[in-house]
């Protein structure tokens, strides 16, 4: 690029002088709001954050809420039990599975004496969410929690397991995955519903509601993990209280099946805390700090526009820095700009750097509300500049 610039003058110069080359020219001017047309779309950092913490597989499924414009928004399909159980029934005791438990006869049918655990997740079927990559993006940020929803829904056919209680443990994950024991928590479910289901399919990818379906079951601590930024499983168990009635039909082996889906809406509704800090990936101002690399040489002063079609950024203040150099280039934003306003100093100080790839970060004041649109969009580049170059001829 700067090639092409020193070609350009160098032909204005011959135009002028008639090709006669003076000692030495001092270009000096100004370029006011040369503007290019552009089409960027910045949604992918927060899509790929999500995506890294709700990591999809056989049990996970991350939907994007596609009728939801006003914020960039997720719902998080979990499935959390899909289980068969078996009652075996030999005079007062009773197997499920790998439990015991004592039975008090009841005419034809039985009495549980003891609670008694019919399904527990093992490390195979335990869900594990990796929320330590919002720190990546999201310094300094909480999550809404008024906005986050998380319930659970329960379905099954037979009516035993109404009777049931399923416990959900939270269990906190260290860098290597192994489990903090001492950070656990747990949030019981009980007085369950089996008649309503979620109607939540995982295939298409898509979700055209506004909201969580109704009549799930809420589970309060989802809210609390997210925001705590660390890795973390649920570990799901399942219980019959005492005094469960078994029916005497059981001890003919009769299957029960119990299915449970978790729900998160996850909408990008954050909320300013000290050192709030926004980081873009690197490449995603990797060709505005080349364009301010390729133009020092001929500028004293320089701005640089990005106009969006929505600017949720608006309370913050865009920084520029780069990794061992005194660059700090502080710009406060409004409207719907993001705005790199460079001085003679800080084109100084970039001119000699060998190589510009600066850190580009929006930091906020505690207490700032930022909701990221779902179409984050750049639509146009400005630039204005005071140019002075010297041009030198043959002495």
């Amino acid at each position: 690029m700067k090639k092409t610039y020193l070609f350009l003058l160098t032909a204005l110069m011959f135009a002028i002088f008639a090709c006669t080359i003076p000692k030495e020219i001092e270009v000096r001017g100004s370029l006011s709001n040369i503007k290019f047309e552009t089409q960027t779309d910045f949604s992918e950092t927060f899509q790929t954050m999500i995506k890294d913490s709700f990591k999809e597989d056989n049990v996970i499924k991350l939907l994007d809420c596609i009728n939801v414009n006003d914020i960039q928004t997720y719902l998080v399909y979990m499935m959390a039990i899909d289980e068969e159980f078996e009652f075996k029934i030999d005079g007062s005791n009773l197997l499920i599975g790998e439990y015991e438990s004592n039975l008090i006869p009841d005419g034809f049918n039985y009495t549980l004496e003891n609670e008694t655990t019919v399904y527990e997740s093992d490390n195979n079927d335990d869900i594990k969410l990796s929320f330590s990559s919002f720190t990546d993006v999201l310094t300094g940020f909480t999550f809404n929690e008024e906005s986050i929803k998380a319930m659970l829904w329960v379905t099954s056919d037979d009516d035993i397991v109404k009777s049931a209680k399923i416990e959900m443990t939270f269990v906190e994950l260290d860098g290597y995955g192994n489990e903090v024991a001492s950070s656990s928590k747990s949030e019981v479910i009980d007085d369950i519903d089996i008649t309503k289901t979620s109607g939540v399919t995982s295939t298409n990818g898509t979700y055209t509601g506004n909201s969580l379906p109704p009549d799930g079951h809420e589970m309060n601590i989802l809210t609390e993990k997210i925001n705590s930024k660390k890795d973390c499983k649920i570990k799901v168990k399942v219980t019959l209280p005492a005094g469960t009635t078994i029916e005497g039909r059981f001890a003919n082996g009769v299957p029960v099946d119990i299915k449970a889906d978790i729900l998160i809406w996850f909408p990008m509704d954050l909320i300013a805390g000290s050192n709030a800090t926004i980081s873009f990936p690197d490449d995603v101002f990797e060709g505005v700090g080349g364009f301010i690399d390729s133009v020092t040489e001929y500028m004293e002063s320089l701005t640089l526009v990005v106009g969006m079609k929505q600017n949720p950024f608006k309370a913050g203040t865009l920084v520029m820095t780069q990794e061992g150099t005194p660059l700090n280039i502080r710009n406060q934003l409004s409207g719907n700009e993001l705005k790199f306003k460079l001085s003679e100093s800080d084109i100084n100080i970039i001119e000699k750097i060998p190589s510009f790839k600066p850190a580009v970060d929006i930091v906020f004041q505690p207490g700032a509300s930022i909701k990221i649109p779902r179409a984050l969009e750049a639509t146009y580049v400005t630039f204005s500049a005071q140019i002075s170059y010297m041009l030198m001829g043959d002495k």
